[in-house]
């Protein structure tokens, strides 16, 4: 048998309907479960690298 994981990790961006959003893509694609990243950014970024503008897609 084979499981099938989809790999949202962090591009829910924190916001849970987002993450909804994605397991039911997954799920739609026929993936059996889906994993996500959790991380405080506070912990791992600086305050001077989270105040600077950033470019995402």
């Amino acid at each position: 048998m084979v499981f099938i994981i989809a790999e949202i990790g962090i591009n829910h961006n924190g916001n849970l309907e987002i993450a909804k959003k994605l397991i039911e893509i997954a799920k739609n694609a026929g993936c059996n479960a889906v994993k996500f990243q959790k991380r405080t950014v506070e912990k791992v970024y600086s305050k001077d690298v989270l105040d600077s503008p950033r470019e995402s897609p």
